[in-house]
């Protein structure tokens, strides 16, 4: 099994995909490797992603490792949803109001798209998103809240999120002024470790590659992991390995050096 990262790790900052890339993950096919994409976008948001790279068949962790889908073209969204782990947002939520009262909080919605308290800053939300009252946001089932401040440096962003006291929860600063909130003990590699076991795969046959926080844990979880070349210094600790920049084709590049033993 074999599990990538997209952004940062699999598709470069202008949205396209390497050739080099989408013949990697051919040769991997070929051979029998279970491939699939980890991300934090939601199902909904994964399919250009998967047309970029040419990927028609297989499974998905989406959301952070909440919702984990097969595709299949029978289906009228062309997949299925075989995991989807919710939790109530309402302590986060309060949490994070009472920490920074001016930041912008949403609820991923399962086929809709996101309930904001504000409207996000035009392109960083894949798929719909209805500004409601914050009380509608309280007192659901959801599988991710997110919260942002797009005037905020990402270091002054983390010590507010920590000052929150955000418990039983799963929870991950990203590139800018932005966390991603999951259910307790839910994340990219929960979702991993669930699909190895239904599938019966050994362990010793898990790599993953990954470049932010919201990766830590699927990097800690594999057998063999690999950071990217821009990765922070505490992501590239967690990992086994680590390979080139994204612009670089640094997953390329290692499995190659692999294939090639």
């Amino acid at each position: 099994m074999i599990a990538f990262d997209i952004d940062g790790t699999t598709l470069l900052s202008d949205g396209t995909v390497t050739e080099r890339m989408k013949q990697t993950i051919k040769r991997l096919q070929a051979a029998g490797a279970t491939v699939l994409l980890a991300s934090g976008r939601a199902s909904w948001a994964i399919k250009p992603v998967l047309a970029k790279m040419d990927i028609t068949s297989g499974y998905v962790v989406c959301s952070n490792g909440a919702v984990l889908i097969r595709l299949d073209d029978s289906y009228p969204d062309g997949f299925e949803v075989i995991m989807e782990r919710t939790f109530d947002p309402t302590d986060a939520l309060l949490a994070l109001r009472e920490a920074m009262p001016d930041v912008l909080l949403g609820i991923e919605i399962a086929d809709f798209g996101f309930e904001v308290s504000h409207a996000f800053p035009e392109g960083e939300l894949t798929g719909n998103q209805r500004v409601v009252d914050f009380d509608q946001m309280l007192h659901r089932q959801v599988c991710r809240v997110i919260a942002r401040d797009p005037d905020m440096d990402i270091v002054s962003f983390k010590n507010l999120v920590e000052s929150a006291g955000l418990h039983s929860v799963e929870w991950a600063i990203g590139w800018t002024a932005w966390v991603d909130i999951a259910p307790e003990n839910v994340s990219k590699a929960s979702a991993l470790e669930e699909l190895r076991q239904r599938l019966n795969l050994p362990m010793e046959g898990t790599i993953t590659f990954g470049d932010g926080w919201n990766d830590a844990q699927m990097l800690e979880w594999a057998h063999l992991s690999v950071a990217m070349g821009d990765s922070p210094q505490g992501v590239v600790d967690l990992a086994t390995a680590r390979t080139a920049r994204v612009d670089e084709d640094g997953v390329p590049a290692f499995i190659e050096a692999i294939l090639s033993r």
